[in-house]
C-alpha cells in the first residue's frame, strides 16, 4: 500500500510541478514560455528515466522476465505524458480564460496567466512534503525488515556453524602449527632446502608433475627438512573434529580464511611426501599420506563456507591422483592397505545443504553491511547520520526501500529453490540449473553460476571418493586372492558392503578390464558410458567435462618395472 501511495503522490508532485511552470511560462514571451515547459518536461522525464533503467539494469540484465517496479513506473510517465499534455493544451491556448470561456474583449493571452501560482505552490510543497513523509516511512519498514534479516542470518549461521571442541579434539591445534611453518617456508624458498619445491611447485601449476624426480638428493633434503609438518598433519588428520575460531555469526564476503588456503598447502606436502616415499618402496608411509590428505579434505568439507567445500574437493583432488600414482605402480600387501582410507562415506553433496545455508547468512550479512553503508547519504531527518544539506539529495531511503530490500526477499526465495536442488539426482539437477541461473536477476546474477558449478563439484568430489574406495577394495581382493576380480559385485560383501553406486547415474560404478589390466570408473558429468576414457588434458580441469572419472590399473607397466 505505501508504495502505490508513493506512487501517486510522486505523480501528483510531477503535475503539479508541470501546472506551475506553465503559470508562470504564460507571463512570458512566445517561445520562452515554450522552453520553460520543454525543461520541466524533460527534467521529470529525465528523473522518471533514471529510476527506469536504475531498475531495469537491477532487474532484468540476466532475465527477459520483466517483473518489478519496472512496469509500474511505465504507467507512471504515461500517466504523465496525458496529464502534462491535458495541463499544457489548457493552460497555453491563447484568447480564453482559465475556465475555458472565450475572451472577446481582451487581447490574446494564454489561460494559464490567470491560475492562481501561490495556490499552485503551495500546493506543491504540501504535496512534496507528504511525498517525503511517505518516503520516510517506507524507509523506516525497510530498516526494520533489513534488521530483522540481519537477526535471521545471524541465527541461521549459527545453525550450521561447526561447535568448538576440546583441543585435545580439535585438528586445529596441529593443523596450524604446521601451516605457520609452511608459511614461513613460503618466505623463504631461496633456501637450499626449500629451492626443490619452487621447482615442483612451477611443474604441479604447469601440469608437469610427471616430470618430478622424486628420487634426487635435493627432494629428500626438502622433505627431510619439512618432517615435523608432515608428521603434525598427520596427527592432525586422525582427529575427528576440526574447529577454527571465527566469528560465524557475522561473516560476509570480506571474511578471511587464512586455514583454508593453509589446508592446500599442506595438502600439497603431503602429496610429495607420498610419492618421495613410493620411490624409496616404503608403499605403507605413502599410502599413510594419502589416509592424511583425505582427513584434510573432510576437515575442509565440514565447515560452512563454498570456498572450503571447493577446497575440500580440490585435496580429496589431489588423494585420488597421487592414490592412483601409488597403486599403478605396485600391488601392496594387505598390511600395508589398512593404512589407505578414503572419504567414501563423507558425502560432499549431502554436506551442500549446510553449505548453502552458510553462504545465504554470509550475502544476507554482506546486504546488510550495504545497508550500513547506506546511511552517509539519508539525512537525519529521515533516520540518517548525514547532516550536510546535500543529504536532502541522498538516495539511501530510495535504494534501501526499492532495491535493496526486494533484492534481499529475492535472494532468499531463490535459494529455498537452490535447496531442493541439493537433494536431486544428476539428471534432474541438470535440467533445473539453466532455469537457476536464468531466473537469478541483476546483482544476483553473478551468484548462481558460481554456486551452480559448486554443486557439479560435489558430484564430482563424491564420485572421485567412491571410485578410490572401489578401487582399493581391487587391491584387497588380490591382496587376500592372489588376483583381481572379474566383476565388481565378487567384491560383495567380503571386502565391501555393496557396490557403490554411480552419483550421476542411478546404476552402479562400472568395471572395464583392458589389454593393460582394469579401470573403475564413472560415467561423469556427461553421463555417457566412454568404458573409463577419462577427460582429454584440456577438459579435465573443467566443471562439465566430457569422459569418465576413473581408476586404472596396469599390469604391463608392473611388468616393464
Amino acid at each position: 500500500m505505501g508504495y502505490v501511495l508513493l506512487a501517486v503522490e510522486n505523480l501528483t508532485v510531477s503535475l503539479l510541478f508541470v501546472a506551475l511552470v506553465v503559470a508562470l511560462a504564460s507571463r512570458r514571451g512566445r517561445w520562452t514560455r515554450w522552453v520553460w515547459v520543454a525543461a520541466a518536461i524533460a527534467l521529470c522525464l529525465a528523473l522518471y528515466g533514471v529510476a527506469m533503467m536504475a531498475d531495469y539494469n537491477q532487474e532484468f540484465v540476466a532475465s527477459s522476465a520483466r517483473t518489478g517496479l519496472f512496469v509500474p513506473l511505465l504507467t507512471m510517465v504515461a500517466l504523465f505524458v496525458v496529464g502534462a499534455a491535458i495541463i499544457i493544451r489548457r493552460g497555453l491556448r491563447v484568447g480564453f480564460t482559465a475556465d475555458g470561456e472565450a475572451e472577446r474583449d481582451l487581447p490574446p493571452q494564454p489561460a494559464a496567466r490567470g491560475w492562481p501560482r501561490g495556490r499552485l505552490a503551495l500546493a506543491l510543497g504540501v504535496a512534496v512534503v507528504l511525498n517525503l513523509m511517505t518516503l520516510a516511512n517506507l524507509d523506516a519498514a525497510a530498516r526494520q525488515s533489513i534488521s530483522a534479516l540481519r537477526s535471521d542470518a545471524y541465527a541461521l549461521a549459527m545453525s550450521v556453524a561447526p561447535q568448538p571442541v576440546p583441543d585435545e579434539e580439535n585438528a586445529a591445534t596441529y593443523y596450524l602449527q604446521a601451516f605457520q611453518a609452511l608459511d614461513r617456508m613460503y618466505k623463504n624458498l631461496d633456501r637450499p632446502e626449500n629451492r626443490w619445491y619452487k621447482a615442483w611447485s612451477d611443474a604441479s601449476d604447469s601440469d608437469k608433475e610427471e616430470e618430478v624426480d622424486y628420487g634426487t638428493a635435493e627432494a629428500t633434503a626438502f622433505v627431510e627438512a619439512h618432517q615435523g609438518e608432515i608428521n603434525l598433519l598427520r596427527t592432525g588428520a586422525t582427529l575427528p573434529h576440526y574447529y577454527y575460531d571465527r566469528n560465524y555469526g557475522q561473516t560476509d564476503v570480506t571474511t578471511l580464511l587464512p586455514d583454508i588456503q593453509g589446508m592446500r598447502g599442506g595438502a600439497r606436502l603431503l602429496a610429495i611426501h607420498a610419492r618421495w616415499s613410493d620411490i624409496r618402496g616404503d608403499t605403507k608411509s605413502a599410502l599413510a599420506d594419502v589416509t592424511a590428505m583425505a582427513g584434510l579434505a573432510r576437515h575442509a568439507g565440514e565447515d560452512v563456507f563454498a570456498v572450503t567445500i571447493l577446497v575440500g574437493a580440490a585435496i580429496d583432488r589431489i588423494a585420488f591422483d597421487t592414490l592412483q600414482t601409488i597403486l599403478r605402480s605396485r600391488n601392496p600387501s594387505a598390511e600395508e592397505l589398512a593404512a589407505a582410507r578414503v572419504n567414501h562415506l563423507f558425502s560432499y553433496q549431502r554436506q551442500m545443504n549446510r553449505i548453502l545455508r552458510g553462504e545465504e547468512a554470509t550475502i544476507l550479512n554482506t546486504m546488510a553491511e550495504i545497508d550500513s553503508a547506506l546511511a552517509w547519504s539519508t539525512p537525519k531527518w529521515l533516520g540518517g547520520t548525514n547532516s550536510g544539506a546535500v543529504s536532502v539529495f541522498g538516495l539511501g531511503p530510495c535504494y534501501r526501500a526499492f532495491v535493496l530490500l526486494p533484492m534481499m526477499a529475492r535472494f532468499r526465495r531463490e535459494m529455498e529453490h537452490l535447496y531442493t536442488c541439493t537433494s536431486l539426482p544428476y539428471s534432474e539437477f541438470e535440467t533445473q540449473r539453466l532455469e537457476l541461473e536464468s531466473n537469478w536477476q541483476g546483482g544476483l546474477a553473478s551468484i548462481a553460476p558460481t554456486t551452480s558449478a559448486t554443486i557439479e563439484t560435489t558430484y564430482r568430489a563424491d564420485a572421485c571418493n567412491l571410485v578410490a574406495y572401489t578401487a582399493l577394495a581391487m587391491h584387497r581382493y588380490r591382496a587376500e586372492h592372489g588376483r583381481f576380480p572379474d566383476t565388481l559385485e565378487e567384491l560383495t560383501p567380503e571386502i565391501i558392503p555393496i557396490v557403490p553406486g554411480d552419483p550421476y547415474v542411478e546404476q552402479t560404478l562400472r568395471l572395464e578390464k583392458t589389454d593393460r589390466g582394469w579401470v573403475v570408473y564413472s560415467v561423469g558429468p556427461d553421463t555417457t558410458d566412454d568404458h573409463g576414457t577419462p577427460a582429454s588434458a584440456e577438459q579435465k580441469h573443467h566443471v562439465l567435462f566430457k569422459g569418465d572419472i576413473g581408476f586404472e590399473y596396469a599390469e604391463e607397466e608392473k611388468a616393464e618395472e
